[in-house]
């Protein structure tokens, strides 16, 4: 697997994925597409359930996030207990992975 290695804004180092494969792809799709109320006749979000943010983060943490200050161990987890300049950085670039892999599908 490639990978990356990045410092967040903390100085902690995280090592991210190259890419999200296309079981991660669709596993976070899914958290969206299961959170939306869609309209199909006129091609509208009628509603969206915001509680699947968090469900949605967890799983992009999942899906990108090698390893975070030198573990691959709950990773997630460990997160919620560090300040949010870290969380907030990681969330950003493993979603720059999910949407980069969503242009490259179009």
């Amino acid at each position: 697997m490639e990978k990356t290695t990045v410092k967040t804004p903390l100085g902690n180092d995280v090592v991210f994925k190259e890419y999200l494969t296309t079981k991660d792809r669709n596993k976070i799709r899914g958290v969206y597409l299961k959170s939306a109320k869609v309209n199909v006749s006129e091609q509208t979000i009628e509603d969206y359930d915001m509680t699947s943010v968090d469900v949605t983060e967890r799983i992009l943490i999942e899906c990108a996030v090698l390893e975070y200050r030198g573990s691959s161990e709950q990773i997630y987890e460990r997160l919620l207990e560090e300040r949010p300049e870290d969380y907030d950085f990681i969330v950003g670039e493993a979603n720059k992975l999910y949407t980069g892999n969503l242009k490259k599908a179009k």
